[in-house]
């Protein structure tokens, strides 16, 4: 003869039954809410270096001129709100491009670049400071293997699975060992260096 169970008890059964149901949804839900934040924290973005620049102008009597250096590459990571980066910007010298073929040689040779025994120009980043819509990217740029402590502010901009950093700083080249003149021509010892990084999800 089976005896029933008292509905008291069953009424017990299912409250304890539904409530480790809830906790289990509740912890199930706190981990995947968890790693969908770990995930956006560690996502990344990548240069778009087709609508990238790094380019420079420098001042001499004659005029302006404007000049970019075409091969460059970037080894390193910017957090999910570019407030945080790391990493290293390497620029190939001989890239070096002011729309003038002659003076690109001369640019190239042993009175300024001298490229066939310092092919690279690197900026490695120390430090990033957000202020407000700008961003104050602390590092050390190495040229002519002559390095010295820099600080460039970039504008940022962000917009969907895009950002843009357009960033400039002054830079007096005979801190670098690159300090030939023109009698006809004199070049202005300070030189603005110009960058435009463009960043896609």
């Amino acid at each position: 003869m089976h005896r029933s169970i008292p509905l008291p008890f069953i009424r017990l059964i299912r409250s304890t039954v539904l409530a480790a149901c809830a906790l289990l949804a509740l912890t199930l839900s706190a981990h995947l809410s968890s790693s969908s934040a770990l995930q956006a924290q560690n996502s990344q973005w990548a240069v778009d270096k087709s609508a990238s620049s790094i380019g420079f102008t420098a001042d001499s009597l004659f005029g302006d001129v404007p000049g970019t250096f075409h091969e460059w590459s970037f080894n390193g990571t910017i957090n999910s709100d570019v407030t945080s980066a790391a990493g290293t910007l390497t620029v190939q010298v001989a890239s070096i491009d002011t729309n003038n073929s002659t003076r690109d040689d001369h640019l190239r040779n042993e009175d300024f670049f001298e490229v066939t025994r310092f092919p690279t120009a690197t900026f490695r980043i120390q430090s990033v400071e957000p202020d407000g819509e700008y961003l104050i990217v602390s590092g050390s740029l190495t040229i002519r293997d002559v390095t010295r402590p820099v600080e460039m502010e970039f504008k940022k901009s962000v917009t969907g699975n895009q950002a843009v950093l357009n960033g400039r700083m002054l830079l007096n080249r005979t801190d670098y060992g690159i300090d030939y003149n023109s009698r006809l021509n004199p070049i202005e010892e300070e030189v603005v260096l110009e960058m435009k990084i463009v960043l896609k999800k």
